[in-house]
């Protein structure tokens, strides 16, 4: 167990697995501690979006910042499972139990998903159906809420909302 985990309440090692994506600027620097250039990807392509990966407490207000990994685009759902399995691995390892996934349902997500073996149809009432699986251990998918509450307001905004009702009154 790593010191961290070990200085921490066994309630306050229930994480969640936070990641997502977000648009950067494109622009290099010069890292002179590390001798190198920061803002390139792994394959020395000028990067203009990360992703990144965060571990938050469940029962307990914390969070931390776990990795960011740069992309010319987006992040493949292949290196994306790749990532996310190694974070699921490295955090149990040092103690923490993995209670929750979270994401947004951009598309490059769900295909990632559906590589760690959710199916992710709505129909499907199996418990497992809606769990990614690392090392054969289950893991619940959660989506970001407020992702969700903003991809409802942006549907009413494009179609409108129609809304039938019956008003009742008592006799």
């Amino acid at each position: 167990m790593a010191p961290l985990a070990k200085s921490m309440k066994p309630s306050e090692l229930a994480v969640s697995i936070v990641f997502d994506e977000m648009a950067t600027k494109k622009h290099l620097d010069y890292n002179k501690a590390l001798d190198k250039i920061d803002g390139l990807t792994s394959k020395g392509k000028v990067a203009n979006q990360a992703m990144v990966l965060m571990a938050r407490g469940v029962a307990s207000k914390w969070k931390q910042a776990i990795g960011y990994f740069l992309a010319k685009s987006t992040l493949s759902p292949e290196d994306t499972a790749t990532v996310l399995s190694l974070a699921v691995r490295k955090l149990r390892e040092i103690g923490f139990h993995i209670i929750s996934v979270v994401c947004d349902q951009a598309s490059s997500n769900m295909k990632t998903l559906k590589m760690l073996g959710a199916s992710l149809d709505i129909t499907d009432t199996r418990h497992e159906a809606h769990c990614i699986a690392v090392d054969g251990r289950k893991i619940p998918i959660i989506f970001d809420v407020p992702h969700l509450i903003k991809c409802v307001r942006n549907n009413v905004k494009k179609h409108g909302l129609k809304v039938s009702y019956v008003l009742y009154s008592r006799l």
